[in-house]
């Protein structure tokens, strides 16, 4: 059953993960919901890394009643607060537990954050199928608010401008919402994951994240999906655009861990990362995405990182 005292924290991880998540339904409205639903996942996986089985239930069924009766949200509510985070979180547990490999096995992590890519894709597929594949019908809000915002932002753009660069954002909305999602589930597993060896709780070891490496299939889907984006137009290249976005997202990380590994003897190595990582977030964020992603690319075939790993 578990320590008593794990029980609890499950408990409390539970409870606060559900608060996070009703904070985020009532201000679903604005900005303030961003931060709320980014760490929703992390008081759920720090029970999955640091306590038992019966802590980690616990705080599971914690957490959904938390949502279907605590937040009021009801019984759809807490279905959804489990696809958005629970499955995932499952998923996880299950590969940390269950797998033959280590989680400090080269390549573990990669696969699995893989694996959450394609359970991402999937829950995507099923999205995009409900709207018949017509990204319009569940952009129409979203472009309008965007609109607005880029109105108040930035008045002396022209107004033709505007609705050219939200026409192209928000083509691809839902593959930028999928990637918001993974990449929130891996900030809040590395998270979870340090708080738990800060307190001397991790039941498991830290992966090796500059090994970072991402299989084959998953380099094959995304050159599957961005070609049709870059060459075709209309309802496909958005489809195919929201998906390559998606499957480029373990690419972009692989990168990110090429530039982690090579700069390590580099002089003002902290100053290129955080340049780095500034342009991968404005004002050059197209850009940069695509470049750091190539590199992921290129490295899966090109193997930089051997001579830095040793």
């Amino acid at each position: 059953m578990g320590k008593p005292e794990h029980l609890a924290l499950g408990v409390v991880a539970g409870a606060l993960s559900a608060a996070l998540f009703a904070s985020a339904l009532a201000d679903s409205g604005g900005l303030a919901a961003v931060f709320p639903v980014h760490f929703t996942s992390l008081p759920i996986l720090f029970a999955s890394v640091s306590l038992g089985a019966a802590p980690f239930a616990a705080a599971c069924a914690t957490g959904v009643l938390g949502v279907a009766v605590g937040s009021g949200a009801g019984f759809y509510g807490g279905l959804i607060y489990m696809g958005i985070h629970l499955v995932p979180v499952g998923l996880i547990y299950l590969r940390l537990h269950f797998a033959k490999q280590s989680p400090d096995t080269p390549g573990f992590i990669g696969r699995l954050v893989c694996e959450l890519t394609v359970l991402a894709a999937v829950a995507l597929l099923i999205i995009l199928a409900g709207a018949a594949f017509d990204i319009s019908r569940l952009t129409e809000d979203v472009a309008v608010a965007f609109g607005k915002l880029l109105g108040a932002a930035a008045p002396d753009v022209p107004t033709d401008a505007r609705e050219a660069f939200v026409t192209e954002l928000v083509r691809y909305f839902p593959g930028f919402v999928a990637v918001w999602w993974l990449l929130s589930l891996v900030v809040c597993a590395v998270l979870a994951q340090a708080a738990a060896r800060r307190f001397g709780m991790a039941r498991f070891p830290t992966p090796p994240y500059r090994a970072f490496e991402v299989p084959v299939w998953l380099v094959g889907l995304f050159l599957v999906t961005l070609l049709p984006a870059a060459l075709l137009r209309g309802n496909v290249a958005s489809v195919a655009g929201s998906f390559a976005l998606l499957f480029g997202t373990p690419l972009l990380l692989q990168g990110l861990a090429v530039i982690h590994t090579v700069s390590r003897s580099w002089p003002g190595r902290r100053l290129l990362l955080f340049a780095c990582y500034g342009s991968l977030i404005w004002p050059f964020a197209p850009l940069a995405w695509a470049l750091v992603t190539a590199l992921g690319v290129i490295e899966h075939f090109g193997r930089f990182r051997r001579p830095h790993l040793v």
